[in-house]
């Protein structure tokens, strides 16, 4: 993502960009999948790539006075601890079966009252999955590697209205925050409105949460309400305010989202963060994009694609060669030198002595459930973000993120819905995440009356990437080389967004980041012979370097961003042409 950014903002601002990409799809670990690319995938995650590189194929490329060396490039495998779970069957036996199955479930007693007949006939609708079901319908998943939200006045909503990037996406509202309480799920009121209707909070603690959070908006200009918890833990200041319980559960897990050890600071940024995002799209302060977050790193992608930027899939690089004075001056790719200015590329495909050397102790818990049913089932259909606390009622280590997507947003089929479920990890991430599957779905351990109205999980996948949230990437690489992390475990962009600006602003500290772009109508073409980089997508698609010598491509380029973790296929396979939350009337 953060490549995708910085490649636009250069390509706009006039440079030439090469963004490289080794696999075969785009978008790295921010990509999304249909469900048998998904597969594949997994499959590979566990395959090592690492490849030696020969120093002598290397040292032909660079200058023969001894001036210039080449680093080779390694790759780290990001993946780890891969583990698939199916529960249910390869194929249905025979149809028959399956009508017969079907005839069973439909069955209703006339005896019965209306209330049961409406439970009865929920549970009907249960329809039969199989393996081979959902590999038929691979085309209509949209599963991402790493799911992530929009907050409504975040940094990058504001960066696709800023740059006209906007009329290139989809998005819907989060319709619901919901939180574990008591055992159970319950909603959490995002507005005054769902403050004062709600049964889960009692008249006094209602005040008290209004009180709280009109002082959160605004908490700068009231310094004397949190004087001496400054470097205390967010909870000793909720406490300090003698709120209930309740109060602090919903402000700490569901509303700041911050852990336990959190400062004071942390917590008020995080709430005020929250807080001014509601309202603007929808009654939740964030938003999802149709067919996945995947499809953001493709919108800067096509944006770099219009204004000149050259994509090269299943081409990754050899080495970075270094000039005396220790900057980058090359990059060898498929045994060709192509010279550069500037280098971004990813940490996994970076050379050892560029990384910090504690870049791959921590790791991120990451689950992809298909299942058959939503967590807490609505009228209609609700995209739902929960945040399951570390409490001794939910026998979790660390908080999960919970995100619950349906058909309507593009990921899945109809009456299907996919989770994702994202924690720091303790150990591997199937058993860093059990519990909570065990929690949130269906399963045979259960025997409580909630047992048969919970989700079924359908398939599931869980794995391990590494977290370089912490780690400082640029400790040891050369003023010139720009090494980029991997998706955090945070539910947003803005990270991203935030080191894609800091690059660009250290490179021209001068020049405007990302600044609009024209619309399409707006252009005006004074030759019709010559194609104007403005024109438009179909005019501009991303120009392959098989369609000119390479060498010769390489000597043009005023600005290389060689990356390994690219954006997306500049020609989406989804319609962009209206936004169904239009970011634009925003302008």
């Amino acid at each position: 993502m953060m490549e995708c950014i910085i490649a636009a903002a250069h390509a706009r601002n006039g440079r030439q960009v090469l963004h490289i990409d080794q696999n075969e799809y785009y978008g790295g670990l921010w990509a999304s999948f249909n469900f048998t690319s998904l597969e594949a995938w997994l499959e590979d995650a566990n395959i090592s790539h690492k490849t030696d590189r020969i120093q002598s194929e290397l040292i032909k490329h660079i200058s023969k006075d001894g001036t210039e060396i080449a680093i080779p490039c390694e790759y780290k495998n990001p993946i780890s601890n891969v583990e698939i779970r199916v529960d249910v069957p390869f194929e249905i036996k025979t149809k028959a079966k399956e009508n017969e199955m079907e005839k069973k479930e439909t069955t209703v007693k006339t005896s019965i009252d209306e209330d049961e007949k409406t439970k009865e006939s929920e549970k009907t609708e249960r329809e039969v999955w199989s393996l081979s079901k959902l590999r038929l319908l691979y085309r209509k998943f949209n599963l991402d590697l790493s799911p992530k939200l929009l907050f409504s006045r975040g940094e990058l909503v504001e960066l696709l209205i800023s740059s006209n990037i906007a009329r290139y996406a989809e998005f819907k509202s989060v319709t619901r925050v919901l939180t574990w309480l008591d055992g159970k799920l319950e909603q959490v009121p995002c507005s005054r409105a769902d403050v004062f209707s709600t049964k889960n909070v009692s008249i006094v603690e209602k005040r008290m949460l209004m009180k709280l959070l009109t002082f959160c908006i605004n908490y700068e200009q009231h310094p004397k309400e949190y004087q001496g918890y400054e470097n205390k833990t967010f909870i000793e200041f909720l406490k300090s305010r003698k709120l209930t319980d309740n109060i602090q559960h919903y402000v700490l897990h569901a509303i700041a989202m911050v852990s336990k050890d959190a400062t004071t600071i942390e917590g008020l940024k995080a709430t005020q963060r929250f807080l001014n995002s509601l309202g603007r799209y929808g009654n939740t302060p964030f938003l999802w994009p149709l067919y996945g977050s995947g499809e953001l790193p493709q919108c800067f992608c096509r944006l770099c694609a219009v204004f000149g930027g050259i994509y090269y899939l299943k081409r990754g690089i050899e080495a970075v060669i270094v000039n005396d004075e220790g900057k980058c001056v090359a990059v060898i790719t498929n045994g060709k030198r192509m010279n550069c200015k500037y280098l971004v590329l990813a940490a996994n495909y970076a050379p050892s002595r560029y990384l910090p050397q504690d870049c791959e102790t921590k790791k991120i818990s990451k689950a992809i459930v298909i299942t058959d049913r939503s967590l807490s089932p609505a009228e209609t259909e609700q995209i739902t973000l929960l945040r399951l606390p570390p409490e001794t009622g939910t026998g979790l280590v660390n908080a999960v993120s919970v995100l619950e997507i349906g058909s309507g947003a593009m990921v899945c089929p109809q009456n299907l819905f996919v989770v994702y479920l994202t924690s720091h990890s303790v150990t591997n991430a199937s058993e860093d995440l059990t519990q909570a599957i065990k929690i949130l779905f269906e399963n045979n351990e259960q025997e409580d009356q909630l047992a048969e109205t919970k989700p079924k999980v359908l398939w599931a996948a869980f794995f391990n990437q590494i977290d370089l949230s912490n780690s400082n990437l640029a400790t040891n690489t050369p003023s010139n080389v720009f090494v980029m992390g991997v998706p955090s475990c945070s539910i947003d962009f803005d990270d991203a967004v935030a080191q894609a600006r800091n690059i660009f602003h250290h490179c021209f500290p001068d020049e405007e980041f990302l600044p609009r772009a024209p619309d399409p109508e707006d252009i005006v073409i004074e030759d019709a012979e010559e194609v104007h980089p403005e024109a438009s997508f179909s005019d501009t698609l991303p120009r392959s370097a098989e369609d000119k010598d390479v060498s010769e491509a390489s000597s043009a380029l005023g600005m290389c961003s060689v990356t390994d973790e690219i954006a997306t296929d500049v020609e989406m396979n989804s319609p962009c042409n209206e936004t169904q939350e239009s970011l634009e009337k925003e302008e």
